[in-house]
């Protein structure tokens, strides 16, 4: 993922200096929805702003939808309000009515991942069953792993059991496509479900595993969060 960025950012080089300003906008937006899946907020947020100025200039309407949802996350994650989560809902409903909806399941099960962590379950469940269906009668597939894994989340405060599940669901999903990233992401969940549990043990070493296989020095909020909890697992 860090090497597609690396690319986008020599493609928007590029169409600076061939003055091609929907090359522009388009890797710009690219980049930003890339950076959102990294869940890096900075880069997001200025790769989402470059594309909404950019199309704002030359009615781009599909890249500056983009750019808004992208933005919108960024607050959304820095400012954590109701007001917040409503922009990026809104954004999204933008990007859709322009035709610029690229990854329709992995942006609304973000926002059912938002709701989740604002305790309002049962607007996250409603997102949730209807993407589910949508991601297995798309070509989203790489959606799957996650859609699972928020849906884990959304069980972890009802039923650990079938959390527990839909963790193991979305390794197994990520395992299979070679999407190690989110392989890493859905472990991390399970894990963090095990050391509440008390199976500390077998949390840190499903972890371990995972984590050592990024062998590059790679600094992404994934491998600091999975970095943070092996620390405190072998405590």
């Amino acid at each position: 993922m860090d090497q597609g960025i690396d690319n986008l950012r020599t493609a928007i080089v590029e169409a600076k200096v061939l003055e091609h300003p929907y090359s522009l906008a388009f890797a710009s937006a690219a980049g930003a929805w890339a950076a959102q899946m990294l869940r890096d907020t900075d880069l997001a947020y200025e790769l989402a702003r470059s594309a909404i100025d950019i199309s704002a200039s030359n009615e781009f309407a599909e890249m500056l939808a983009l750019g808004q949802w992208v933005e919108a996350w960024v607050l959304s994650q820095r400012e954590r309000t109701s007001e917040a989560m409503a922009r990026m809902a809104a954004a999204l409903d933008l990007t859709e009515s322009v035709g610029s909806s690229p990854g329709q399941t992995w942006t609304r099960g973000t926002i059912a991942e938002e709701l989740t962590e604002r305790g309002r379950i049962d607007e996250a469940v409603e997102i949730l069953c209807k993407i589910e269906a949508k991601a297995l009668a798309s070509s989203e597939y790489f959606a799957e792993a996650e859609t699972r894994r928020i849906r884990g989340e959304v069980e972890r405060k009802r039923d650990p059991a079938q959390a527990e599940q839909r963790f193991r669901e979305a390794i197994a999903i990520a395992g299979a496509r070679g999407t190690k990233l989110l392989e890493l992401r859905a472990t991390t969940s399970l894990a963090r479900l095990f050391d509440k549990q008390g199976r500390r043990d077998e949390a840190r070493a499903m972890l371990a595993e995972i984590y050592n296989w990024f062998t590059e020095d790679l600094d992404t909020a994934d491998l600091n969060d999975a970095r943070a909890l092996l620390e405190e697992l072998g405590r």
